[in-house]
C-alpha cells in the first residue's frame, strides 16, 4: 500500500489536510462514493432553518443605523 501513514495524532494540520484529499480523491476516482447518510440531510435542513430564522430578523444597514442614533439620543 503504498506510503504508511502516521499515527493522526502525530500529523501536522497540513499532513492531515493532504491526507484527506488523498482519500477523496481516491474514493471519488473508484466509485466508492455514496449517498450521504440521513443526519447530513437532516443538518442541512436544521441550518437553513436557522438561516431563514436569522433572515426574517435581520434589517437592511440604513435602518439599523438609525435605531442605534435614535437610542443614543
Amino acid at each position: 500500500m503504498g506510503n504508511p501513514i502516521p499515527e493522526i495524532g502525530e500529523m501536522s494540520p497540513n499532513e492531515k489536510l493532504a491526507l484527506m484529499e488523498r482519500l477523496w480523491d481516491s474514493m471519488s476516482d473508484s466509485g466508492e462514493l455514496t449517498e450521504p447518510p440521513p443526519w447530513h440531510f437532516d443538518e442541512l435542513s436544521k441550518r437553513e432553518n436557522e438561516w431563514k430564522d436569522r433572515q426574517r430578523c435581520s434589517q437592511d444597514w440604513e435602518t439599523a443605523k438609525d435605531e442605534i442614533r435614535s437610542k443614543l439620543r
